[in-house]
């Protein structure tokens, strides 16, 4: 049996010199930080989650599950799970939590709130399948019926 050196091509057979790692570097993309959830509009510590699901009110939908608790924080928080039990395997968990973050980030409805939430959002199996409208209707019913709750 031969050896894994023996079968594993040298580094410099992979790229040529002109198109080598140097020229990836420039290609990286960055997400700039007005398309992302800021570092303080994130819920991140165990402990924070548990206050949501233990204290805050639960909204069902068919494609998530949003709990919501009143922050004194000027701006939402969102915090986003999605388990290998409830999604799947590690390419659709992490598909959904991308397009629940997305789906919170351009929702223009949060500003109608008088209150700022903490939310967490929990992603099901039907969300990968669902089409961009619905998620942002379901999430509109969501807001609407904390705003009767919040005035």
């Amino acid at each position: 049996m031969a050896s894994a050196q023996e079968w594993r091509p040298k580094t410099g057979d992979w790229y040529s010199s002109d198109a080598g790692p140097r020229a990836a570097r420039g290609l990286r993309r960055h997400i700039t930080r007005r398309l992302a959830v800021a570092g303080q509009g994130r819920l991140r510590a165990s402990g924070e989650f548990r206050l949501v699901y233990a204290k805050g009110r639960r909204y069902d939908s068919d494609s998530f599950t949003a709990f919501i608790y009143p922050s004194a924080l000027p701006d939402h928080r969102l915090g986003v799970t999605a388990s290998s039990k409830a999604v799947g395997g590690a390419v659709d968990r992490n598909r959904a939590k991308r397009l629940l973050r997305e789906m919170f980030r351009l929702s223009a409805e949060l500003k109608d709130l008088r209150s700022k939430y903490d939310w967490v959002l929990n992603a099901k199996r039907s969300l990968l399948v669902s089409s961009a409208e619905n998620r942002f209707a379901e999430f509109r019913k969501i807001i609407q019926q904390i705003a009767k709750t919040d005035s």
